[in-house]
């Protein structure tokens, strides 16, 4: 008999402990909170472009944009990927302490529009006027990300003037340096382009004097 009560306290005993852990143990677990990942709409990532460029943070720069971004840049028309875009900046712009400034910026879609100036140091060395004018920077967008820029020249003096100035320089380089030209020109953004054009030409425009 004694033994059966200390058997019915025990028993007791357990139900108590199992029901003071149990419930905790089984209930389900508090969802995890999301991490929130904070986005950029198109007009904070074209002005965020804008800063890098200035600061000539190329890291910045490129981090902004697509793996397969394509960048047209009008003065020359050509068209970049990835890489080549990167060198191009490196080399044009960030190198020569370039800048480049987004005004009048007007969103459509999954695009933005802008008007834009970009300050060359060869142009002012040259004497032109304050840089490459284009009257549609356009941006587009993809994943929270630039995945196009297409700059089309406006029809400005100021871009008439360095578009003939470049011109008269490409045909005075053609007669003066033919190494060089055949080098550059196959090859715009290699390495040095950007300083030896800068040096070019100041020598061509004091030839204008």
């Amino acid at each position: 008999m004694k033994s059966r009560r200390i058997f019915t306290m025990i028993l007791v005993f357990a139900v108590l402990i199992a029901g003071s852990i149990l419930p905790g143990a089984c209930a389900p677990a508090a969802p995890a909170t999301p991490t929130v990942v904070p986005t950029q709409g198109p007009l904070d990532l074209v002005k965020a472009f804008e800063t890098a460029f200035n600061q000539h943070d190329l890291e910045a720069a490129m981090g902004l944009m697509t793996e397969g971004v394509i960048y047209r840049w009008g003065g020359w028309g050509t068209s970049w990927g990835y890489d080549d875009t990167q060198t191009f900046l490196k080399n044009w712009f960030f190198g020569l302490n370039s800048e480049v400034h987004f005004t009048d910026c007007t969103p459509d879609a999954m695009q933005v529009t802008c008007k834009s100036v970009y300050v060359t140091n060869w142009g002012t060395a040259a004497g032109l006027s304050d840089g490459y004018h284009f009257d549609q920077s356009v941006f587009s967008f993809e994943d929270n990300k630039i995945s196009k820029i297409e700059d089309g020249f406006d029809r400005t003096e100021e871009s008439a003037q360095i578009s003939n100035f470049s011109n008269a320089f490409w045909s005075w380089l053609y007669k003066n340096y033919p190494d060089e030209y055949e080098k550059y020109i196959n090859d715009t953004i290699a390495d040095g382009a950007g300083e030896l054009y800068t040096k070019r030409t100041q020598e061509f425009a004091a030839t204008l004097k």
